[in-house]
């Protein structure tokens, strides 16, 4: 502190008080400011040009209508070859360019009748996919059958057989085949594609894969594309048993079993207009399932419905579907198994 002031002393002048303490003071560093400025993207004629357009292209649609669809192969940059290629390795299948071609080719296209002056060809037509849709249809309800059986061993018939109707029903394949671009690369008459005509060609391709490669390619190929649709889906719901406490009546005896009683368990708001009763299932004194509803009829349909949900085995906390073939290797064997005594038994009913 006595330096500095006697530094101060001496100086004589701010002037050369700042001379003397340069080296002390801290530079100032000055800060670069980068300015952006805003950039034209488009010319100032862009934006009436588009208004003029679009004018005019309503105007076209006004008088004339929208414009009709046409298939993918009527457009510019059409290549059947390359198209073909590129859906084997998305389906991730090594298929012959011959099947695959047979397999995606509808029964209608040899069906056409030639015109008035024209003649029909002397050769023969290209064979269709009649054999391949037949035989995939076969394998598919085979296969799922086999699947729910092993899943689902405490299933009765009824319910697997309209698990199956559910799984093979026309929507769910077509939506499957045009998420599949089968749409785009299908050989047919009509145009645009029909739901059966798309649910028909995966079904060839179903059966083209078990021909190619076999039943366990086309098993999982059935198993990733069709069963997967159950995920999410309350089993109970699409089976939908009229009598849910009949059935169990006949589930119980057939496992020796004490006949169901049905008892009320609480009740609220009983002179209400939204009263409340839970009725509760019971055999042998022992709790199988109950259920709510504005009524004790409502409610024992409800407790009955949920007790067939937890003897079977479908319950609404059931572990998820072995869709993992390689986590659940001893599953997808026990259904090859299966299967080939299925096929095997087919075999013999048609000789």
């Amino acid at each position: 502190m006595a330096t500095s002031r006697a530094f101060m002393l001496n100086t004589k002048s701010p002037a050369i008080y700042l001379l003397r303490t340069r080296n002390l003071i801290v530079p100032r560093i000055h800060s670069q400011v980068t300015t952006i400025k805003c950039v034209r993207h488009h010319s100032k004629w862009f934006r009436p040009m588009l208004f003029e357009m679009n004018k005019q292209i309503k105007s076209i649609l006004f008088k004339w209508g929208p414009e009709s669809l046409k298939p993918r192969s009527a457009q510019e940059n059409w290549d059947y070859d390359s198209e073909l290629y590129a859906f084997s390795k998305r389906l991730g299948e090594d298929i012959d360019d011959s099947v695959l071609r047979q397999a995606l080719r509808h029964s209608d296209v040899n069906n056409v009748t030639p015109e008035e002056g024209e003649t029909a060809p002397a050769t023969l037509p290209a064979p269709d996919n009649t054999i391949f849709a037949e035989s995939g249809l076969i394998f598919s309800s085979a296969y799922i059958r086999a699947f729910l059986s092993h899943v689902y061993p405490k299933l009765p018939q009824d319910a697997i057989s309209k698990i199956l109707d559910y799984l093979l029903r026309t929507e769910l394949l077509s939506h499957v085949a045009r998420h599949l671009g089968i749409t785009d690369i299908v050989q047919c008459k009509d145009f645009p594609i029909t739901d059966e005509v798309l649910k028909t060609t995966f079904l060839a391709i179903v059966g083209a894969i078990n021909d190619q490669n076999g039943a366990e390619r086309a098993g999982a190929f059935v198993r990733d594309f069709v069963i997967t649709h159950l995920i999410g889906e309350e089993l109970y719901d699409i089976w939908d048993p009229p009598d849910p406490m009949g059935l169990l009546v006949e589930l119980l005896e057939e496992q020796g079993l004490q006949p169901p009683e049905s008892r009320l368990l609480r009740e609220a708001g009983k002179n209400t207009l939204t009263p409340l009763y839970m009725v509760g299932v019971y055999s042998d004194k022992k709790l199988l399932g109950w259920g709510p509803g504005e009524s004790t009829d409502v409610a024992e349909k409800e407790a009955a419905a949920v007790s067939l949900k937890n003897l079977l085995g479908i319950s609404e906390n059931r572990p998820p579907l072995p869709l993992d073939s390689v986590k659940h290797s001893h599953i997808n064997e026990a259904i090859s198994r299966s299967l080939d005594e299925h096929m095997d038994q087919k075999r013999l009913e048609a000789s």
